[in-house]
């Protein structure tokens, strides 16, 4: 016990992993082989460089958190759901079906490969039970939240809308609770941050912080850990950017504290994902256990990561290549082509157009990474002030030595490139249909509610479907909009609605309210050409 209290610091995914395991050597463990095999969307050629191939297996391959719960536990977890049809229907199942059924619980996808039967997103590894034998216990990787499925098919690299990690800690928190008799409530309020408040957002900032104050510049732990200033700050939600469109961007992320640069930004990438990437046995970076030298061992691995995130090609509109498509799945092209006109020259009533914010595309693309504060865009600023309210979380960047590049001429140490920008990137729009729920908090579902200000659902869940869930017309999610979330539902099904009412930080789906003026005609054609890029 001993390790309980340092790990219920960290996440609550680590809390899990550390109630549940009591003999295991984190060293030991073996990382179960996976073999691809189903079709998706391709957002990657990985034949085309080594370095690329490499990075993408790494992601694929390797756990970037903690043991999360042993395998034949994560099957039992509807035990501790509430009642309702979808428990009663679990309960007949076996096997990998019983697996499915409980990841789709939690918005996770089936792999497209042979995954022993796990979901995408997630390793089984094989760790010593202190007995002689082993047990199969589950630990996350990046496509866990950074994975999506559109007409039945897998996306890697796009967000996940639908994937809810916090009630997945808690029914596991609630899992352990039972099976050692204590109340769950005991466990509960020892986790130090909410993961997210509802289902396909994350709260990623605290995170972040929490690691940045648990690791000092030389990557040895600090002691003794100050997260006050980190857990003081509210949870905001944010919707990731998708892979495809890191390559374009000076700088990362909706508030592009963190350069992008090829030779720079490797190291910085390195510097983040250590606080979360596993080592060359398959347990985690995750701060208790792994040393500089472990993580140092790592960085050859992180460096082909970067490689493969960068090269993530756009997923292009599946009109004319997928066969299988919905009927409102199609591109008018006359109709796109009047889109581009509107998108290069209409002057909308911020006084700009969407070419001078966005960029341009086709044969002469360029995009400039331009920041707009939150209150010019009028978007919701919660993200941006927390980032403002988090000191210890740049000053960790600036004052840690690059992991990847060797120091300069004069033996200086070469440092990160972080800076906190002036406010929101407006993001490239390459594969913009594919990235919904839109703004930087995710509380827009569709580009026609976008350019569409007064029809925005205040309060919303994606529809349950694992072919249909996007819709071709509006671009962007198949939404249920209701005028507030119904009363007497299970906690489960309340956590999917997004409700812009409810006066919680960084839930406003205000903002970028430019093309409000347009016509009718005007958005239907710019919503035609947005589908082509």
């Amino acid at each position: 016990m001993n390790r309980l209290f340092p790990a219920l610091v960290v996440t609550a995914a680590l809390v899990c992993g550390f109630l549940l395991w009591k003999f295991a050597d984190p060293h030991n463990a073996e990382i179960a082989e996976q073999h691809p095999s189903a079709e998706r969307y391709p957002t990657s050629d990985s034949s085309l460089d080594p370095k690329i191939k490499h990075g993408q297996e790494v992601v694929r391959t390797r756990p970037l958190s903690t043991l999360f719960a042993k395998v034949e536990d994560f099957k039992k977890f509807w035990t501790v759901w509430e009642d309702g049809p979808e428990k009663e229907n679990v309960k007949k199942m076996q096997g990998n079906a019983l697996i499915a059924a409980v990841a789709r619980h939690y918005g996770q996808f089936t792999a497209d490969y042979d995954n022993n039967g796990l979901p995408l997103g997630w390793i089984q590894v094989m760790v010593p039970d202190g007995k002689g034998g082993k047990d199969a216990w589950m630990m996350q990787n990046c496509y866990s939240c950074h994975s999506s499925q559109i007409n039945g098919k897998m996306v890697w690299g796009a967000w996940n809308p639908r994937f809810d990690f916090q009630q997945m800690v808690n029914d596991n928190l609630r899992y352990v609770a039972k099976g050692v008799g204590i109340p769950v409530e005991t466990l509960v309020k020892k986790m130090p941050y909410t993961l997210n408040q509802v289902a396909g957002h994350m709260n990623v900032i605290q995170s972040l912080g929490i690691d940045a104050a648990l690791r000092a510049p030389d990557m040895s732990l600090r002691a003794p850990v100050d997260i006050d200033k980190v857990l003081s700050v509210a949870p905001s939600s944010i919707n990731a950017l998708p892979w495809w469109n890191s390559g374009r961007k000076k700088r990362f992320y909706w508030d592009g504290w963190m350069s992008s640069k090829a030779e720079l930004h490797s190291s910085d990438f390195a510097e983040m994902i250590v606080q979360f990437g596993g080592d060359d046995t398959g347990m985690p970076l995750v701060n208790l256990y792994n040393t500089p030298e472990q993580i140092n061992a790592m960085l050859p691995d992180l460096a082909d990561v970067y490689a493969y995130h960068m090269s993530t090609a756009t997923l292009k509109f599946p009109a004319g290549i997928d066969e299988n498509l919905p009927a409102h799945f199609t591109i008018n092209k006359d109709l796109a082509a009047d889109g581009e006109k509107i998108f290069n020259t209409k002057v909308l009533t911020n006084g700009s157009t969407c070419l001078n914010c966005h960029g341009s595309y086709g044969s002469s693309p360029n995009y400039q990474t331009l920041f707009f504060p939150a209150e010019e865009v009028g978007t919701d600023g919660q993200r941006y002030s927390n980032l403002k309210m988090l000191p210890i979380f740049l000053d960790w960047y600036r004052s840690t030595p690059s992991l990847l590049l060797k120091p300069d001429a004069s033996g200086k140490p070469v440092h990160v490139d972080v800076e906190q920008q002036r406010g929101y990137l407006a993001p490239p729009l390459n594969g913009i249909w594919a990235s919904a729920p839109y703004l930087h908090n995710g509380s827009v579902p569709t580009l026609r509610d976008l350019l569409r200000p007064s029809e925005r659902p205040a309060v919303w869940k994606i529809v349950e479907s694992d072919t249909d869930m996007y819709d071709g017309k509006k671009v962007g999610l198949k939404v249920e909009a209701v005028k507030s979330i119904p009363n007497g539902i299970l906690e489960v099904e309340r956590r999917k609605y997004f409700d812009s009412t409810s006066k919680l930080p960084g839930f406003s789906n205000a903002g970028h309210e430019f093309a409000a003026a347009l016509t009718e005609p005007e958005v239907d054609a710019l919503l035609e050409y947005l589908k082509t890029l």
